[in-house]
């Protein structure tokens, strides 16, 4: 089939599939007897997490995220593990760089060949765990270049501008936090702590799965971190803007009660009363326009005064 990779050393396989659909499932199922409900979950994808312990095999769903460069956003992606002594089923969307460059890498290098596949399929599962953790890295790094950004941008007077950005993060954190958040527990069952599933790897292997279970750990942490960090910047923001909105506010209400007395005289000597005092003097206009221009004077210096601008 097209969309089975098949890898084998000294009686091990490792068998890679790509885009799962129903004739992979019954090929599966004839060959090595799987359960129909996992193979249903591999044919629905699922965002639930969960590993289960099955006469000959064990069976794994993670989710990992994977970032979408021309929409800029992280979403979730599922990979299935089947976990049988003489072999290693992986099961995923083609979305997964970790999981595809070791196998090719595998297929063309015989030494790395041997050292992922000579050990079983627990150290091979470790390793491809380990690569998916180690991919996570760099788009934790990618979402802190981008608050620090906002933060530059934010006290660099683009308030308005960072909105936007600042939305986008929190929804990629959220997400990214959604699809690790069981992870750190998942591994520690699969590791056979927190019961249900004790004997999935024996107990030499536990320590081996620690680090994985402190790279969930650490990937949760700096997600929380970032949660923190953008919510504090998004709390600025609009303190920014909301003091930008209010100073501008402050202005044009200043304005408006200066103009105002201007507007008053201007008013009650354009009236076409009989008897004006004023109007038709010598040099009536310019009184006019000083007596406005006095009142104006006299309320800027009164406001100042005030320290109201």
């Amino acid at each position: 089939m097209k969309n089975i990779r098949e890898i084998n050393y000294n009686g091990f396989r490792w068998i890679d599939v790509v885009d799962f659909d129903q004739k992979t499932g019954a090929y599966l199922k004839k060959n090595y007897g799987f359960q129909e409900a996992n193979l249903e979950d591999c044919l629905s994808p699922t965002q639930r997490p969960k590993v289960e312990k099955y006469p000959g095999y064990n069976f794994l769903i993670l989710l990992f995220p994977i970032y979408n460069r021309q929409t800029r956003q992280i979403t979730p992606t599922e990979i299935d593990f089947f976990i049988g002594k003489k072999y290693l089923i992986t099961v995923h969307r083609n979305e997964s760089p970790p999981i595809i460059d070791t196998f090719n890498i595998c297929r063309s290098n015989q030494e790395k060949k041997q050292e992922y596949l000579k050990r079983g399929s627990v150290y091979l599962l470790h390793h491809l765990l380990n690569q998916l953790y180690g991919h996570c890295f760099p788009m934790l790094d990618h979402i802190s270049l981008g608050i620090s950004r906002v933060k530059k941008s934010i006290f660099s007077g683009h308030e308005r501008k960072m909105v936007q950005e600042i939305l986008f993060i929190r929804q990629n954190i959220a997400d990214f936090r959604k699809i690790m958040q069981v992870h750190k527990n998942t591994l520690q069952k699969l590791a056979g702590k927190n019961g249900g599933c004790e004997n999935i790897i024996s107990t030499k292997h536990q320590a081996t799965f620690n680090n994985l279970v402190n790279l969930a750990k650490e990937i949760w942490d700096n997600l929380e971190s970032f949660r923190e960090a953008i919510e504090n910047l998004q709390e600025t923001n609009e303190s920014l803007i909301s003091n930008k909105l209010n100073d501008i506010m402050k202005l044009l209400t200043v304005i408006s009660t200066i103009l105002l007395p201007i507007t008053l005289i201007a008013s009650v000597f354009g009236m076409n009363s009989q008897n004006m005092p004023i109007i038709g003097q010598p040099y009536d206009f310019w009184v006019i326009i000083g007596l406005g221009a006095a009142v104006v004077i006299f309320m800027v210096l009164y406001f100042k005064k005030r320290r109201w601008i």
